[in-house]
């Protein structure tokens, strides 16, 4: 018997779950819907002359929706670059149109050239889908239902080697002020909130409408550490050999901790509490790489680096 589907891409769907969980922290139940959708899809158990899969992601800002994306991308195609990202909030007005699928006759537009950069497969992104104009969102339901985009240059995209994901804050009140802790419950009430703002062939589209979960102080304490860890791994990769100890870190998580914006905080706090330290130690040294180890002085309220 012949084999379906390659080994290479049978082992990145067998490890897809736990991949995902040791990087999105606090959005175990929705990654237990999201994993099996992606998994059947690249199986070939999915609907014929459509994209690879749907989703909807919806949740407040700095939950892992546009990470989840990057991520699963990155694993399951083997390259970040086949991630393609629109912002909607870009396309807001009725000529925006003509940025998509180009000016005139002799354009391609944006989609053209980003499905000539992904070489036809990949995962389209789009941020924040309720800010598109009308006009786009008729595309968009081309897109879902026959996996083709056409081009002003006439020529049809064949987009049935793509994930089609939207994001969208839509409903990010309701679960913000939520009390209850049934995800059931929360759930009903997103997706209520989602096809009042929506309309309804919309949402219907989408073969999975994913709800992430607002972020308890436990899961932004866990995403404080793990950016801190990433942040120097990335500086390490760089030719320094920098240490920190645990008090770095926990500062790190006060600095960012906001339960409003969620993680991106905390990311952006862990880059610039390393960055900053190892910058000036570099320039200091004459540009040298940094050795040493990063700790937190109580009384400053500080990081600096001990020279090792």
């Amino acid at each position: 018997m012949t084999r379906l589907i390659p080994v290479d891409l049978i082992s990145r769907l067998n490890t897809l779950g736990d991949f995902l969980r040791s990087n999105i922290v606090g959005q175990e139940e929705v990654l237990e819907e999201i994993v099996p959708m992606l998994q059947g899809s690249f199986c070939e158990i999915r609907f014929p002359k459509r994209p690879i899969t749907s989703m909807l992601f919806l949740g407040p800002t700095g939950v892992g929706k546009t990470e989840t994306a990057l991520l699963f991308t990155e694993h399951l195609f083997a390259s970040s670059e086949k991630l393609v990202r629109l912002d909607m909030s870009e396309f807001m007005t009725p000529d925006s149109i003509g940025v998509l699928r180009g000016q005139n006759t002799s354009e391609r537009g944006l989609f053209g050239h980003y499905y000539d950069r992904s070489r036809g497969s990949g995962t389209f992104l789009f941020d924040e889908i309720e800010k598109a104009h009308p006009l786009i969102n008729d595309v968009f339901l081309q897109i879902l239902s026959a996996a083709r985009f056409t081009l002003a240059t006439g020529e049809t995209l064949d987009l049935s080697n793509y994930v089609v994901v939207a994001t969208s804050n839509v409903g990010s009140r309701v679960l913000m002020e939520s009390r209850s802790t049934d995800r059931e419950t929360i759930v009903r009430r997103m997706i209520q909130a989602g096809t009042t703002d929506f309309r309804v062939e919309t949402m219907g589209r989408f073969e999975l409408q994913a709800i992430f979960n607002k972020l308890d102080y436990q899961s932004l304490q866990k995403i404080g550490a793990l950016h801190t860890a990433k942040c120097l791994d990335l500086i390490n990769a760089q030719g320094h050999s920098i240490t920190i100890e645990p008090g770095v870190v926990e500062y790190v998580q006060r600095e960012g901790y906001s339960e409003r914006f969620g993680a991106r905080p905390m990311q952006n706090a862990a880059m610039r509490v390393l960055k900053n330290i190892v910058t000036v130690e570099m320039l200091r040294n004459g540009g040298m790489p940094v050795l040493g180890r990063i700790e937190y002085d109580r009384r400053s309220n500080k990081c600096l680096i001990v020279n090792q």
